[in-house]
């Protein structure tokens, strides 16, 4: 019964993996970790023998094997059926004599590559070494006998499995390995007395990999990504340049835009500077004119600002000293702006700036009765809104006098 079954692993894990192999596309391309690769290999199997040693009784060193299939899902991880047929002859801990006893556990399990976790970018000599760690647990068909006696029992327990396993490619073909394993098996009755009972066994493998070089298993981490072919790249940079390329010149246009706007508004500076430096900014005539004579002065101010700037302030000095030797002449102030922001705000804005000069004169000693306020927002411009000395212009407040 024993061959039967262990004979009978063998021959369908072949059958399997063979199936499997030849339904493989001729050409492998891999894709992410966890997605479906195409025309690889994933199946393998192996055959393995050693020791085990079992601490009960007189603690025997003896020899087990068996067979294993796997299914490789990707370089990181897979999954495998395992039988061991592990001889456990010793002293009996229960009854005189002598136990002629044996174990076959056959186990679910699966495989991490330890290698590819920590390594993943090894030099293709290391790539052949790989570090594997295996945990699962299933059945363990257990058989004893006394020896030169009738009495032997028999039966089913279940069983746990961990370990590590060093495995070196040595061929496409072939991967030769040592593992060490630790088995739990959680009932002794096949040794006598309660309780479970663990076994440490270590053994040398054979891996027979479908496939040869488009096995998963021969492939690094790195290696498993798509391949894509040299014309196809290709293709793919082109396109990347032609997008960089094109972004690389909308963004020298935009440059070239906020060039010129700068130079614009540098120009109009230097013409306002010029301008406040070479010609006082109000003008007006004194007590020259003839009664109800009208004078129209003009007070400019910053973008969305109503502050008197401090080059309009000594002739505005001048006059309030002008219009309080002069107490019975009308003064109204008109306040601008130029189309910078809402209506309303500008509206607003052009009664801030009137207000502000007539502040200013009040300060100065000028009767605040003589003085009437508008706000005119952006209506009359005196000069084009499209153009920053234009706009400079229309952020006004003109001064009307009326002599008597």
């Amino acid at each position: 019964m024993k061959r039967k079954l262990l004979v009978l692993f063998m021959v369908s894990s072949c059958l399997i993996g063979s199936m499997f192999a030849q339904n493989e596309e001729p050409v492998a391309v891999g894709t992410a970790i966890g997605g479906t690769a195409k025309g690889v290999c994933r199946f393998s199997f192996g055959i393995k023998g050693g020791v085990d040693y079992l601490r009960v009784s007189d603690q025997k060193v003896q020899p087990e094997f068996g067979a294993f299939a796997e299914i490789t899902v990707n370089p990181l991880w897979g999954f495998g059926l395992e039988y061991m047929y592990l001889i456990n002859n010793r002293d009996a801990t229960f009854m005189s004599g002598e136990l002629e006893s044996t174990l076959q556990d056959i186990t679910l399990y699966g495989s991490l590559n330890v290698s590819n976790i920590i390594a993943k970018y090894r030099s293709h000599g290391w790539q052949k070494w790989n570090l594997y760690a295996n945990a699962g647990g299933g059945m363990s068909i257990y058989d004893w006998k006394l020896k030169d006696t009738d009495q032997k029992d028999n039966g089913i327990t279940p069983v746990a499995v961990a370990g590590l396993g060093l495995e070196f490619n040595a061929a496409k073909w072939l991967a030769l390995g040592l593992d060490g394993q630790y088995r739990w098996h959680t009932n002794g009755e096949f040794i006598g007395g309660n309780g479970g009972r663990s076994i440490i066994g270590a053994n040398l493998s054979a891996r027979f990999k479908f496939g040869g070089d488009k096995n998963v298993r021969n492939m690094a981490l790195v290696d498993y990504e798509p391949q894509v072919k040299v014309s196809q790249r290709a293709n793919v940079y082109r396109r990347q340049i032609a997008k960089l390329t094109a972004q690389v010149d909308n963004q020298k246009a935009i440059i070239e835009e906020l060039q010129s706007q700068l130079g614009d508004i540098r120009d109009s500076l230097n013409l306002i500077d010029s301008l406040c430096a070479s010609a006082p900014p109000v003008r007006y005539s004194p007590s020259q004119s003839k009664n109800n004579e009208k004078i129209f002065l003009r007070v400019e101010f910053e973008t969305g600002r109503d502050v008197i700037k401090q080059s309009f302030r000594p002739s505005l000095d001048k006059l309030a000293a002008l219009l309080k030797q002069n107490p019975d002449w009308d003064v109204v102030l008109r306040g601008h702006a130029d189309n910078t922001g809402t209506v309303e705000r500008n509206l607003q804005l052009s009664k801030n700036r009137a207000n502000a000069v007539k502040d200013y004169l009040v300060t100065r000693g000028v009767r605040a009765s003589s003085i009437q306020v508008y706000g005119l927002g952006i209506e009359n411009p005196i000069a084009s809104n499209e153009t920053p000395v234009g706009r400079a212009q229309n952020r006004r407040v003109e001064i009307e006098i009326e002599t008597k």
